[in-house]
């Protein structure tokens, strides 16, 4: 969601680049607000990751934590620069020395994931949104969430292009927005 009003955001990463010196990341994509799509291009840099030692349901459960910079292309209307920070559950596996994503909770009451908490900043305009994306439930979000068990946009917000997320139609639809044109 974008903004005060909790307009959807759609954020789709098709590519992405380790720097072999460090953990960064450069990443490449699109955003889509409204029908607006924009192409962008930014850096993600690992902070920390940390194992659960207590209270996990098998080993190697954990949490990462990052930023991230995103830079719109200014060559596109109604662009501009997502920043914030950023956690993603995750499964260390010391023997390969790697991490995955973690979904085992996928189906879980409440379930988040990859999640993008910061701000959006206009190049024309110099407005300033909150900006706030990833799977499912959404932090600091307030009166929008209105579901019980999963996330259920508020009938307030809906209009701000949340219908086919609520009545999931968008799960049968094989609208690819996010695909490069050909």
């Amino acid at each position: 969601m974008i903004g005060l009003d909790y307009q959807r955001i759609r954020i789709h990463i098709h590519k992405t680049l380790q720097d072999p010196k460090n953990l960064q990341f450069t990443i490449y994509g699109r955003s889509n607000v409204s029908d607006n799509i924009c192409d962008f291009q930014g850096t993600i840099d690992i902070l920390s990751v940390h194992e659960m030692n207590e209270d996990y349901d098998f080993p190697g459960q954990g949490v990462l934590f990052g930023e991230y910079v995103l830079y719109e292309d200014s060559a596109q209307k109604h662009a501009g620069v997502f920043k914030g920070t950023f956690e993603c559950d995750v499964l260390i596996d010391h023997e390969n020395r790697s991490i995955k994503l973690d979904e085992s909770d996928a189906i879980a009451d409440g379930y988040f994931n990859r999640t993008y908490v910061g701000t959006w900043r206009s190049y024309h305009t110099k407005a300033k949104k909150k900006c706030i994306w990833g799977d499912y439930r959404l932090p600091f979000t307030f009166d929008f969430d209105c579901g019980d068990g999963e996330m259920y946009v508020c009938e307030k917000y809906e209009s701000n292009g949340w219908t086919s997320f609520n009545d999931r139609s968008e799960y049968h639809s094989m609208d690819k927005w996010w695909k490069k044109d050909e």
